[in-house]
């Protein structure tokens, strides 16, 4: 049974293994193929199934067949053109610092492929970066990332429920014995919803704030611009 690596839509494996399980010949063909198969394929980490598109160059002879293939059709010369469902990344609040936004991105698609462990630590990354960046020379007052939040919130930068929820969720990482046990599927989960709504209300209200008064300025800066 031929099989190919790809990213999963499903579980979000991003190199995971697929079986190619069955296929079916497409009576469209697109120009410069010679073939065109859609087949049937297999996840080998939650079993999902994911139909790949095969298209054969009219230059590539055998084999015929993409489950005729002894390794991945790929290298034997078939295109794989498509997969259905595509996977789709979780995207970032909007405004996100780029340094900020790659660790949250990190900490998404781990969650996406079933690893709460590197989920919950770049969750709590993300966090850690930006109550680090807020408070600047400040932030060496502080032990751990609960006693930013609280700071940055006594300073009106969070809201009173950010704060109260930084105190239910697993941030700190000062306690050695507890930050060596693994993040629960749970603990992950809500660690990424924080770090979403987190970064949602620092960065992404005020910067839609911001573009909102600056294309107010330029509308009237127009509206009394005199004809020329």
């Amino acid at each position: 049974m031929p099989s190919l690596i790809v990213e999963c839509p499903h579980c979000g494996a991003e190199k995971i293994g697929f079986n190619l399980m069955y296929q079916m010949p497409s009576t469209i063909t697109p120009k410069n193929m010679s073939k065109r198969f859609r087949v049937y394929m297999s996840c080998s980490n939650c079993e999902e199934a994911v139909i790949g598109t095969f298209d054969k160059p009219v230059n590539v002879g055998s084999p015929q067949e993409p489950l005729t293939c002894p390794i991945d059709p790929r290298i034997l010369g078939w295109i794989l053109t498509s997969t259905y469902p595509t996977p789709t990344p979780k995207p970032c609040p909007d405004c996100t610092p780029e340094n900020l936004k790659k660790i949250y991105l990190q900490a998404a698609n781990a969650h996406r492929r079933g690893d709460p462990d590197a989920s919950g630590a770049m969750s709590r990354k993300v966090v850690d970066v930006s109550t680090q960046q807020l408070l600047g020379e400040k932030s060496k007052d502080y032990r751990d990332i609960r006693g930013r939040i609280d700071a940055l919130a006594a300073d009106n930068k969070l809201t009173p429920d950010l704060k109260d929820w930084a105190h239910q969720v697993r941030l700190g990482g000062n306690d050695a014995a507890h930050d060596l046990d693994p993040f629960t599927p749970e603990e992950a989960d809500e660690l990424l919803n924080f770090a979403e709504l987190y970064l949602t209300y620092v960065y992404t209200l005020p910067g839609r704030l911001k573009e909102r008064r600056e294309r107010a300025e330029k509308d009237k800066e127009k509206a009394g611009a005199k004809p020329t």
